[in-house]
């Protein structure tokens, strides 16, 4: 009777953790999809909530094990480094303390999958996943045609508020990353493999995800370079060179200004371009570290006094 307790209560764990997983990772949309409501902070207490109830079971002696210990060794760093840098800055306490809310709660996201996940839970939360692309792309579609929605705005399950396609950005690079290491196990389908690649394409397309025309290149040389499994993604380039360039001109279509981007000179034009529609002067991505170095250190002399 006890173990089967203690079972009940792992799975609960589990999809508790699961919904905490969802929501934090899909905060912003779930956030407009509510109405406004700021459900994060439902997401954060669960995270707490579970990494407290798993310390109080198993024992603090379980963040010296070796699967979290290298993790444990990294964050205490991370926030020490932070915490000097809060007070030679003097960022004052409720910015510190915000600072400290907005990582920990990842942080303790990732000790809690660690600590409560197996091996055996990695294809029901790889379902999960499909199942929040489908839905994504549905989103896509809707906000794309029925409202008009465009480029940075377009963020699917991301929501549609923030002019920021980060989130969308990662999750397109993330599931090409799994596409390919499934597709090395003879896990996924060459059909299946290649409706992915499809979506991904169209949806950096309507969305206007520049780069990832540069970065699924990048990152089928470095597989095939790693694996050595040549064969099997020779024959299905010849198929994903069309749907590359399809997705290119519907791109393009979209978004005429794109013309020359796939070009030398037009990559290095658009990627020098100014973030702010209005202020065309104001900095552009490859120009952001040089730009900024300076009023950096400027801003540290002032707050320190040392030349």
């Amino acid at each position: 009777m006890l173990g089967g307790q203690i079972i009940n209560s792992e799975k609960v764990d589990k999809y508790l953790l699961f919904v905490a997983i969802i929501i934090l990772s899909f905060s912003e949309g779930l956030r407009q999809a509510l109405f406004g409501l700021p459900i994060v902070h439902l997401g954060n207490f669960i995270c707490v909530f579970l990494f407290a109830k798993t310390i109080i079971s198993k024992g603090p002696a379980r963040l010296k094990e070796k699967d979290l210990f290298p993790f444990l060794v990294w964050i205490t760093g991370f926030f020490v480094v932070g915490t000097i840098g809060a007070l030679i800055f003097r960022t004052g306490i409720v910015t510190y303390l915000w600072g400290i809310r907005t990582y920990i709660r990842m942080f303790l996201l990732l000790f809690v999958c660690i600590m409560l996940l197996d091996i055996g839970d990695i294809a029901l939360l790889r379902k999960l996943f499909n199942y929040v692309i489908a839905i994504h792309f549905v989103l896509i579609l809707i906000q794309f045609f029925f409202f008009g929605i465009r480029c940075d705005y377009l963020n699917g399950i991301f929501g549609t508020i923030r002019v920021d396609s980060s989130s969308l950005h990662a999750l397109l690079l993330i599931n090409c990353c799994i596409i390919l290491y499934e597709f090395y196990l003879r896990k996924m389908s060459w059909k299946l493999f290649l409706l992915h690649f499809t979506w991904m394409a169209a949806n950096a397309a309507l969305s206007e995800i520049r780069a990832w025309y540069y970065e699924i290149i990048v990152l089928i040389i470095i597989y095939l370079i790693c694996t050595l499994d040549i064969i099997p993604i020779l024959k299905l380039i010849p198929v994903m060179a069309v749907i590359w360039f399809v997705s290119m001109i519907l791109m393009v279509e979209i978004y005429p200004y794109n013309l020359h981007f796939f070009s030398f000179l037009g990559f290095l034009k658009i990627i020098g371009e100014s973030h702010d529609w209005v202020n065309k002067e104001a900095m552009g991505r490859k120009d952001q570290i040089v730009l900024m170095t300076g009023p950096i250190l400027e801003f540290a002399k002032e707050r320190t006094g040392i030349d």
